[in-house]
């Protein structure tokens, strides 16, 4: 949560466009803060603020493998990338086994969260990241004490584990400032 990995997929996405690669961007259907895009998120002000656009990209939202298997017939990618890798379904692990042997010359980059709000590890993400060739794992800054944050806060005690939202529902924490959701 707001450590910077859809904008660091966007970045590395732009580098790709202007070296003359093909990308395709997906993201899951249940994320509906955006469109057909995705995009990264920065506050106004240091301290206070809500939190605007910064860098966007367009997307095309996925739900099934069937839709994802036409868009790479159709657009015949060099780059598959995949933001919010954690609301995708347990179809995602197997459709990228299945690209990563079929599609060797193919580059798949994911963004997404390892953890929920609990603390425990996140949809498909574990299965993900045991598959990668290279992990880059960004920090957030605490909202309570700005030190580097790992954890995602949860503002409720809902025990819902999968719910899309922004500063509005959770925040950025470090292991000292974090408390379960059950503990508020």
């Amino acid at each position: 949560m707001f450590s910077g990995k859809t904008e660091e997929l966007i970045r590395l996405l732009h580098r790709s466009q202007i070296s003359g690669k093909k990308i395709l961007v997906i993201k899951p259907k249940i994320d509906t803060r955006t469109n057909s895009e995705i995009a990264s998120r920065k506050r106004s002000e240091i301290t206070k603020g809500d939190f605007k656009k910064f860098m966007d990209l367009p997307a095309t939202p996925v739900e099934m493998a069937a839709e994802l298997d036409q868009l790479i017939a159709d657009d015949k990618p060099d780059i598959l990338a995949l933001d919010e890798a954690q609301f995708f379904g347990d179809w995602i692990v197997a459709y990228i086994t299945k690209l990563m042997s079929n599609q060797s010359d193919m580059m798949i980059l994911v963004a997404g969260l390892d953890m929920d709000a609990w603390g425990k590890p996140f949809g498909s993400m574990p299965q993900l990241l045991a598959m990668a060739d290279n992990v880059q794992k960004e920090t957030a800054v605490c909202f309570v004490c700005k030190a580097p944050a790992t954890m995602t806060q949860k503002l409720s005690r809902s025990e819902t584990t999968v719910e899309v939202g922004d500063s509005n529902i959770y925040e950025a924490r470090c292991r000292f400032c974090y408390k379960q959701p059950s503990e508020l």
